[in-house]
């Protein structure tokens, strides 16, 4: 028991003094336990005083924006009227999509796709409201469509925000109402700017889109793209995919042009659609090497009737500017001109044997005529207009305007015109669409002189009537 002992005391010794020498060596030590849900700092070195400044990665939160954003996005029903021999007239659901109210009186920005084939509109709100819509007017060149709602109080609305701000890189979200699911929200970036994936039919189409990975699924079309802060910076029009899903390229209408084509519509009731009067080309490999990597597009024709023409631009000029902005590619300089309206000046910088000249252009309309504001003119009238379908187009050689329906008792109906005459020529100008024929009726006094044909008879049919 003794030998124990001393080995005890032997061991408790050795421990007692293992401990002081650590103790007087090393010094005591501090334990630091980090609470798992502190915020994680990521600091960089400042190298000139080598103090660590106060930066933070953060991940982006879209509460704030989406809660901004859901109650002014809303579905879209289109319906077609059915006749039938046997019963009574009937509709039938042709699409749905996304719209967006973009004004507190019930102004709801759609895509032309989504309500092209309707006759009659529905609109479901994110709080479950339905009311039926009426279209203001459409706008194919751009696929964009106004509807406008009526109600007793102000409607929740989405503010335009500047979509030439947009950076690539920038977090946007794309927000829809499909099928009547409410909402939907899906983040993604600016993935590029001024896109032209030719899905859009038509000389004066305008293609220049906002591309995003922000997921886009069929219903979702006419939805808003809005950025961080809640702006309506696009509405959401069209998908790539070879899957019939969302596979990663989603593209919107920019907000700058579309609140442009809103303005008219509810202003004139069609677009002032503006045109330089030049053909365009993206810049050729050789030109941009000549030019030590110049950005523009080529001038590849002047009509003589344009404004381009009277202010001096001509073929093989390399347009570089249009007023503060620059242009890089050819949909930059559509989008551009589709924003301002018959009649404008814009300032043109051209590139000509190395000098950068400046031109001022006063914008003319396709036709060269200048429309005032007087929306109501079909009514006022009498009929109803519809574009053309290709199958049309193809059937009688030429493009125009579908007469869908005529009042009775109208100006159009004392001309003995009936239902779907194609109207192809007023006062010897040329008619492509029903934007053609307001534009000309709407600037057009005494006199008027349509001319048209029926898909299934022959000649040519002459209708005149007084505008005052």
């Amino acid at each position: 028991m003794k030998q124990v002992g001393g080995l005890l005391l032997l061991a408790l010794a050795s421990s007692l003094l293992t401990l002081a020498l650590y103790d007087y060596f090393i010094g005591p030590q501090k334990v630091i336990v980090k609470s798992p849900t502190a915020p994680v700092q990521y600091t960089k070195l400042n190298q000139a005083n080598n103090e660590a400044p106060n930066t933070r990665l953060k991940f982006q939160d879209f509460t704030f924006a989406s809660k901004q954003a859901i109650p002014a996005v809303v579905n879209v029903r289109a319906f077609e009227n059915v006749d039938s021999y046997f019963w009574a007239s009937s509709k039938s659901a042709s699409s749905s999509g996304s719209g967006v109210i973009i004004n507190k009186d019930g102004y709801i920005v759609t895509n032309f796709h989504v309500i092209e084939d309707g006759s009659s509109f529905e609109i479901s709100l994110a709080d479950g409201q339905e009311y039926e819509a009426t279209l203001m007017g459409t706008d194919p060149s751009t696929d964009l469509a106004l509807l406008k709602i009526e109600g007793d109080k102000d409607f929740p609305q989405l503010f335009f925000g500047d979509s030439d701000s947009l950076s690539v890189g920038e977090w946007v979200l794309a927000v829809g109402n499909p099928y009547n699911l409410e909402s939907t929200v899906t983040a993604g970036i600016v993935s590029a700017k001024g896109r032209s994936i030719n899905i859009l039919e038509g000389q004066y189409s305008i293609e220049s889109f906002i591309q995003t990975d922000a997921a886009v699924n069929p219903g979702n079309s006419g939805g808003a793209l809005i950025n961080s802060s809640g702006q309506l910076v696009g509405i959401n029009t069209a998908i790539i995919t070879r899957s019939g899903k969302f596979d990663g390229y989603s593209f919107a209408v920019p907000s700058n042009l579309c609140l442009k084509v809103v303005q008219d519509l509810i202003e004139y009731g069609i677009v002032q659609r503006a045109v330089l009067g030049v053909s365009i080309s993206k810049l050729p490999p050789e030109i941009i090497d000549e030019y030590d990597s110049i950005q523009g597009v080529l001038i590849t024709q002047v009509e003589r009737k344009s404004g381009a023409y009277s202010a001096g631009l001509r073929k093989n000029d390399i347009i570089v500017g249009l007023n503060d902005d620059s242009i890089t590619n050819v949909s930059r300089l559509q989008e551009l001109v589709a924003r301002y309206r018959p009649g404008d000046e814009v300032m043109i910088r051209v590139v000509r044997k190395d000098n950068e000249i400046r031109k001022k252009v006063v914008l003319h309309s396709k036709n060269h005529v200048f429309t005032q504001p007087k929306s109501e003119i079909l009514n006022a009238l009498g009929f109803f207009l519809q574009d053309l379908t290709p199958d049309q187009i193809n059937k009688i050689g030429s493009k125009g305007a579908y007469v869908s329906k005529i009042s009775p008792h109208s100006i159009i109906s004392e001309t003995n015109m009936v239902k779907g005459l194609i109207i192809t020529n007023i006062n010897n100008i040329t008619v492509e669409d029903v934007d053609d024929v307001k534009m000309i009726l709407g600037s057009s006094k005494g006199e008027i002189i349509i001319t048209g044909v029926y898909e299934d008879a022959e000649g040519s049919y002459i209708y005149t009537f007084e505008i005052d």
